[in-house]
């Protein structure tokens, strides 16, 4: 398994915007923090591992964590709002979060992020902005053809930089 946090707010990717350089439709992302954030990603990733591309199917987690927002306390800690909403809600999706996460990915860690099977996307509260992933192989055991039997659980590495290879 690879784990790995990247620092600071995660920047969604998945939203495209169009324009015409030389008679050809160029497509980037909407965000313009969608770039800066995959190469933190891949740097990020590349920090815990540096073998092969991985094949084959692979297994995806990923836990976004934010801020809470001031409004979300009084003087006593988390008041009415803040308990009114256990999770973070508001933009960016998650979808978008981990579409930008597997573009970052690609070349880096495995060769496609078609080969993703499964993926958990996870937004969290907490004392900062961060990301944790995590990255495994899809086993399957004993010829079953569901491979629900994939080994050892994902968790979020709780430390700064902490991260893990296969």
């Amino acid at each position: 398994m690879i784990t790995f946090e990247v620092n600071g707010k995660a920047a969604p990717a998945g939203s495209k915007r169009g324009f015409v350089v030389g008679g050809r439709v160029k497509l980037t992302d909407a965000s313009k923090y969608a770039k800066p954030w995959k190469s933190e990603v891949a740097a990020a990733a590349l920090d815990v591992y540096s073998g092969p591309l991985l094949e084959g199917p692979l297994i995806l987690e990923i836990i976004e964590y934010r801020l809470r927002p001031q409004s979300h306390f009084g003087k006593r800690g988390l008041n009415k709002k803040g308990r009114e909403h256990p999770y973070p809600v508001s933009a960016p999706d998650a979808l978008k979060i981990a579409r930008a996460i597997e573009d970052a990915l690609s070349g880096v860690i495995y060769r496609d992020d078609s080969q993703i099977v499964d993926e958990t996307i996870r937004k969290r509260w907490a004392e900062r902005n961060y990301t944790s992933v995590a990255i495994r192989r899809k086993v399957q055991y004993g010829g079953s053809s569901l491979g629900e039997n994939v080994g050892e659980p994902l968790t979020a590495r709780p430390t700064a930089g902490a991260g893990g290879a296969l």
